[in-house]
């Protein structure tokens, strides 16, 4: 029965109980495949940026100024210390290019869409010019990708060095300022040595609430999850002094069921040294409640102790469970998600904190957003009638008056008035056309620069680039998603969030935060899910720069229709060959990365479609 039907009284009840029978979408849960949590045991937690979520100004702004002082006291000019630093320029998912001194935002393919030297931005022709055949992040010397949000302060800040040594070289002793890859360094060694020695850490545990949001829901989820017969760890990058006062302020006397922060956990690893912690095999170190080192190290660990360092296999060998058993819940993309899928084949959920702004500028833009998809299957259509039109325009150059003469008794003269008229007359219809399509594409392109100051100024969505998805989308889209892990992740919804195209990636986002999101099956219509319904296509179909018109349906549970509407999308390329089996009418898109299909097979054409 769907929560809307059932009688007041008794919604009233069930959310007295705890059940948020219709979470905002910042509480929900996206995830790219099912994942049964009844067969899940074991559940695991980063710490900072996942149990600890950090006030982001705020952590920023320290971050900053521990490292300012370090890179004065390297030398570096007093006037660092004034310079304005906006915290919003750094985004996850940048690039940057030391050689350079460029920070720069790229799609799923490694394109850049735009770029930065400093604070200013590149214009088209600048960005181009120097990477325009390039797909980066291969040049592990040049450039450094920005994966973590501890990462962000040290992006602002080297940007703001960029500027100074471009415009301010006199600053420096002899007016001989770094180069940008030594600036780069100094800023990376200054950051890390500044965490290292707890210029950051211990003011941080000085003043938790400072800099860390208390979250009221992480000491009940946690409950719940060991009712349920679930078995909990922490492994943590972050060493004991500072993981045991910040789990302090988390969780401690939050509830009179457990004495401490400790008593929610079964293992706790800390100074683990990930990603190394997944493919190295360190000891394990024990510690004492105080943090002390007890006895040697030791490559095997025991339940309900403290260890430091240590590895993924002599951890999993102290589960007593399959990997695929093992949930893992972290923030870092690069070290607690790709490399534990990928070397450990635990099951992992990212702590993704941007999806609550993103899909709060989704809601609050949504006419805007709707403006855009339109916009875009307008130009789409416009850009196919030109093509076709143009082709039309050839055709006609080539013809002489003699057919017509010949096989329509016309006369020379009358026959020459014809073709003129007639060449003159599609002339004007592709100078219409032309006209229309860049006033189209100008509107589209202030809604788009609208929409992206919303999102971020500098940056426009965090998940999207390119009219694609965007490197960081690309990443997130590898793994189950959350926004914090206090959501209920035993109510977890199958969903998928697909950046197919922007008009599409805005259509699921209005379809989540309507409460329908779409979850994709395979071959199966029998819960939600988005189908693409072909309108008769003939069993093959050869296209050449031209059409395709399939449908947009987005079907609910019982099958009734929610959402219907055209979807008519130009194809640009040389040679592009659809095939449309003649034995099927629907097709469930159940893969986005090749767009494949059970009875729609779009082949190349989807290739085509995503790099629009």
């Amino acid at each position: 029965m769907p929560d809307s039907k059932l009688p007041l009284p008794i919604r009233r009840l069930l959310a007295e109980g705890g059940l948020e029978l219709d979470p905002p979408p910042e509480r929900r849960i996206f995830t790219n495949r099912d994942l049964n949590l009844d067969r899940i045991p074991l559940v695991g937690f980063d710490m900072d940026y996942t149990l600890a979520i950090y006030r982001q100004d705020a952590i920023e702004a320290l971050s900053l100024r521990c490292t300012i002082d370090k890179l004065v006291a390297r030398g570096y000019p007093e006037a660092l210390r004034r310079t304005d630093a906006d915290p919003r320029f750094a985004i996850r998912g940048l690039m940057v290019d030391k050689r350079l001194g460029n920070v720069m935002k790229m799609d799923r393919h490694g394109y850049v869409g735009r770029a930065y030297h400093g604070r200013r931005r590149l214009t088209s022709e600048e960005r181009r010019a120097v990477y325009r055949f390039q797909r980066l992040g291969k040049e592990r010397e040049r450039f450094a990708p920005v994966d973590t949000l501890f990462e962000l302060p040290e992006v602002t800040l080297f940007a703001q060095l960029v500027e100074l040594i471009d415009q301010h070289p006199e600053w420096w002793p002899g007016s001989s300022p770094p180069g940008y890859p030594e600036a780069w360094q100094d800023v990376r060694e200054c950051i890390d040595e500044s965490h290292r020695d707890g210029s950051i850490k211990d003011l941080v545990r000085e003043a938790p609430e400072r800099y860390i949001e208390r979250d009221p829901d992480l000491p009940e989820t946690l409950h719940k999850f060991r009712s349920a017969g679930k078995k909990l760890f922490v492994l943590t990058n972050s060493f004991f002094p500072y993981t045991d006062a910040v789990m302090t302020y988390l969780l401690g006397n939050a509830s009179p069921s457990y004495a401490d922060w400790t008593a929610y956990f079964d293992w706790v690893v800390v100074g683990s040294g990930k990603p190394g912690f997944f493919v190295e095999g360190r000891p394990f170190q024990e510690l004492s409640r105080t943090g002390e080192r007890v006895g040697s190290p030791r490559h095997d660990v025991q339940r309900g102790k403290f260890y430091q360092g240590g590895n993924q296999a002599g951890l999993q060998q102290s589960f007593g469970v399959h990997p695929d058993e093992v949930l893992y819940v972290g923030d870092h993309i690069y070290g607690d998600i790709v490399r534990s899928k990928k070397s450990s084949g635990w099951r992992t959920a990212l702590v993704v904190q941007e999806l609550q702004h993103e899909l709060a500028v989704r809601r609050e833009r949504a006419i805007a957003v709707q403006e855009i998809e339109a916009l875009y299957t307008l130009r789409a259509r416009i850009a196919s009638e030109v093509s076709a039109q143009r082709h039309l325009s050839r055709m006609l150059a080539r013809l002489t008056v003699d057919p017509l003469v010949e096989h329509h008794g016309m006369s020379p003269p009358l026959a020459e008035q014809m073709l003129e008229q007639t060449r003159a007359a599609v002339r004007r219809d592709v100078e219409r056309l032309r006209a229309y399509e860049d006033e189209t594409a100008q509107t589209l392109e202030r809604r788009s620069l609208e929409v992206d100051e919303a999102f971020n100024p500098y940056w426009g969505s965090s998940f999207a680039e390119r009219h694609d998805t965007s490197r960081f989308g690309s990443q997130v889209e590898y793994c189950l998603h959350l926004h914090q892990p206090g959501e209920q992740l035993s109510l977890c919804v199958a969903l998928q969030v697909l950046h197919l195209a922007p008009w599409l990636a805005a259509a699921l986002a209005g379809a989540l935060t309507a409460g329908r999101g779409p979850a994709l099956g395979h071959g199966s219509c029998d819960r939600t899910g988005m189908v693409l319904q072909h309108e008769d296509l003939p069993p093959a179909l050869a296209v050449h720069n031209a059409s395709l018109a399939l449908r947009w349906r987005l079907f609910g549970a019982s099958s009734e229709v929610i959402e219907d509407r055209p979807l008519c999308t130009s194809v640009s390329a040389v040679c592009i060959f659809c095939t449309v089996r003649a034995r099927g009418e629907r097709a469930i898109l159940t893969d986005a990365q090749t767009w494949r299909t059970r009875d729609l097979n779009l082949g190349s054409w989807g290739k085509a479609l995503r790099s629009r």
